[in-house]
């Protein structure tokens, strides 16, 4: 899995996308371990995953769309609660992050 790094409030994350059968999966890489968010497909995600499968993308969801997660992760406190609890996230169409 091909890795990318984002700064955020001064501190380095990095982050990756796959595709997980039918919606791509992005990945945060945190000190106590990863924090998987599926993401609900939209017009604009089925876009950037059809460059995706053609080899024309890195990833199957853009850079601007991981930094949005990755903000979302952190602004809603799931660096410090992930792991203590047995919570699924999803980006849902409408762009929030929320609980499974």
């Amino acid at each position: 899995m091909n890795y990318e790094e984002f700064e955020c409030r001064g501190t380095l994350y990095r982050w990756s996308a796959i595709r997980n059968g039918e919606h791509p999966d992005f990945v945060l890489v945190c000190d106590d371990g990863e924090i998987w968010v599926q993401v609900e497909r939209t017009t604009d995600i089925d876009k950037q995953d059809k460059l995706f499968s053609e080899g024309k993308a890195k990833y199957p969801i853009s850079f601007g769309l991981a930094k949005n997660i990755i903000s979302q992760i952190i602004s809603k406190g799931y660096i410090e609660s992930y792991f203590a609890t047995d919570v699924g996230l999803i980006f849902s169409e409408n762009g929030q992050l929320i609980e499974n």
